[in-house]
């Protein structure tokens, strides 16, 4: 009976130790699993680093983007991290494949053995253990617009260092000027237009060295302008999109917008100004509005009666049909009807209506809370809007005596954000160069994916 006990006991023991020696094996492979997984990852991250840098370059003709994207990946993923193999035929390695068919894509393949230790106790066989990823980047198209204050207040230093300063911007993107698109707005009272283009240097730096400081600020119309000329993004995959960016650059407040007006009947295409920044040194009687308007094309103001903007009417003939209801001077009355106020009505008055919008008084378009102020200011917020809108991000950069709140409103920042990514203000012109480069280096960032 003891002999049976005994032998029990025996058998219960050898299998407790089998048990345990099966147990501890396959906690060994989950260990094993487990170091292979970690090496995979860390790998991945390795192959991701290789594939961006190599991305970032891959229109750099100086640079061999292969062998900048391989020291990269071998940087991050050493021979022997985390106990890989460091024997010949197994130790870490990268192949970059550049692809022909997809302008700016770049394949990085990292391979690797994770060695097994613990699992040899056991005799596993899998002793090196197989570990590679794949990573995929491409430094996406772009189309850029330049849009640079020319007005008045620029003249001298200020306008110097802002040429300096774009100038800088365009040698960022000299080396990829066959693959990606740069335009340029200049404005004032009037707007110069050159659409993006590719091999733009040269053309783009003649112009800005061309600019001379005249006229008002007509921040409005250079928004919308330069956001009219990018092909809209939103329908197209978004793999497949080009990266569209407006670089607006202002020394001032908006002082002038652009409208229709309609005088007898007949419609003009015009810009109204007022004098003075539309801020506090507008003082008493400051930031009058012009008595004549500009025109959107050149810096000329209209010289052809009627030129004035006022007074304000129905813009219909005194005699005929059909008739003004404006009819304070019968048969000799000439007014004008802003083509503005129907989307931006004067606050006092009201929605658009005759004869209430006849001879407005000129207080209500003076100062920098006048209708011209006001107008300029929300028809800039609104055309950056729009481009917004349309996938276009908007950098903002304000020089001296800026409203801060407006250009983060225009900006890809938002008015209700207050990082300042893509918002700047400074109060010396000898810091525009430093800020142009900066915008230029983000933006070549955000173009790798």
């Amino acid at each position: 009976m003891k002999s049976i006990i005994h032998n029990q006991r025996g058998a219960v023991i050898v299998i407790f130790a089998l048990s345990l020696l099966v147990l501890i094996g396959f906690v060994a492979i989950g260990t094993e699993a487990g170091r292979w997984y970690h090496v995979k990852a860390e790998l991945a991250k390795a192959v991701d680093a290789a594939a961006l840098a190599g991305a970032a370059n891959i229109s750099n003709q100086t640079i061999d983007i292969q062998k900048l994207a391989i020291n990269f990946g071998m940087e991050n993923f050493q021979p022997g991290y985390l106990g890989t193999a460091t024997d010949e035929g197994r130790v870490v390695s990268f192949t970059v494949t550049k692809s022909d068919e997809t302008a700016g894509k770049l394949t990085v393949t990292g391979s690797t053995t994770s060695v097994g230790i613990l699992s040899r106790l056991f005799g596993v066989t899998f002793t090196y253990v197989p570990a590679g990823d794949v990573g995929v980047a491409r430094r996406n198209r772009v189309q850029i617009m330049l849009v640079l204050d020319r007005s008045g207040s620029m003249a001298g230093t200020p306008l110097r260092n802002l040429k300096t300063a774009a100038k800088a911007f365009l040698e960022y993107y000299k080396d990829t000027q066959d693959e990606d698109k740069i335009g340029l707005v200049t404005f004032a009272t009037s707007i110069s237009l050159r659409p993006p283009d590719t091999n733009f240097f040269d053309p783009i730096t003649r112009s800005i060295d061309a600019m001379a400081a005249t006229g008002a600020t007509n921040a409005e119309d250079a928004l919308a302008q330069a956001a009219s000329v990018f092909p809209d993004q939103r329908p197209v995959p978004r793999a497949d999109r080009i990266q569209q960016f407006i670089i607006f650059f202002t020394d001032g407040r908006p002082t002038a917008f652009r409208s229709t007006f309609l005088k007898n009947n007949r419609t003009y295409d015009r810009v109204v100004m007022v004098t003075g920044n539309c801020d506090s040194t507008c003082g008493y009687g400051g930031c009058n509005m012009y008595d004549r308007m500009g025109y959107p094309d050149n810096e000329t103001l209209d010289q052809t009666p009627p030129y004035s903007p006022l007074p304000t009417g129905d813009g219909l003939p005194a005699s005929g049909s059909p008739r003004t209801l404006c009819r304070d001077h019968v048969n000799t009355y000439i007014n004008t009807r802003w083509g503005s106020f129907s989307a931006y009505p004067v606050p006092e008055l009201g929605t658009e209506a005759y004869p209430a919008y006849c001879s407005i008084s000129t207080t209500r378009f003076n100062g920098r809370n006048g209708y011209i102020c006001r107008t300029a200011r929300q028809m800039a917020v609104d055309h950056a809007a729009e481009a917004k809108e349309r996938l276009i991000k908007i950098y903002t950069i304000g020089l001296g005596s800026v409203d801060a709140g407006l250009l983060r409103c225009i900006s890809s920042d938002n008015c209700e954000e207050k990082n300042n990514s893509y918002a700047y203000v400074t109060s010396s012109s000898s810091e525009l160069e430093r800020i142009f480069r900066r915008i230029a280096s983000d933006i070549k960032l955000r173009l790798v994916q």
